[in-house]
């Protein structure tokens, strides 16, 4: 079901200072810590218009806080509420990330992420916490019923993984604890 971004108030959304001079533009990036330490800068390049990636996340104690900035082009970009005891549990938001806003989502352990872009080209900057843990990375279903992301334009482009992630039921029945 989605709901508006403000209904998850563990979701911050940052407004990154701009400082235009003859020579061009700077924007800063703050990095937010919150008791975790950045340990990978990714950046997503996306050749097609309508490229889904998502909804990724890692279980404990592979947790993941993402830091996720557009540098190119337009996406929209999901947040998924994956803690089983939250009243939001399986709720999601979405906020438009471009390269005009200089805006950047935070987005903390106990959600699922993902995106799909709207201009080709679009380029996407994860400052993300801790290290990738094959065996503690989860996929969901993009398509699955009962999430029912509302994507804008059709999908062009979408890993194989995307499309054969486990349901919110399986997801439901793991019972994972965030604390």
């Amino acid at each position: 079901m989605r709901v508006d971004i403000s209904a998850f108030s563990e979701i911050t959304i940052f407004n990154n200072p701009v400082y235009n001079d003859n020579r061009g533009q700077l924007t800063k990036f703050e990095l937010p810590i919150l008791g975790k330490s950045f340990d990978s800068i990714l950046v997503s390049k996306n050749l097609l218009a309508g490229t889904v990636r998502g909804l990724h996340f890692q279980t404990p104690p592979f947790g993941e806080v993402k830091l996720v900035t557009c540098l190119r082009g337009k996406i929209i970009d999901y947040v998924l509420d994956i803690r089983v005891d939250s009243p939001n549990f399986g709720s999601w938001s979405q906020i438009l990330l471009d390269d005009t806003n200089q805006q950047s989502v935070l987005i903390p352990i106990g959600f699922a992420h993902g995106f799909q872009s709207l201009e080709p080209n679009t380029e996407v900057l994860y400052t993300v916490s801790g290290d990738f843990s094959p065996d503690h990375s989860i996929t969901l279903n993009v398509n699955d019923p009962d999430i029912a992301l509302d994507f804008p334009m059709a999908i062009s482009s979408i890993a194989d993984k995307d499309l054969m992630g486990i349901s919110l039921f399986e997801l439901r029945k793991m019972r994972i604890n965030w604390k």
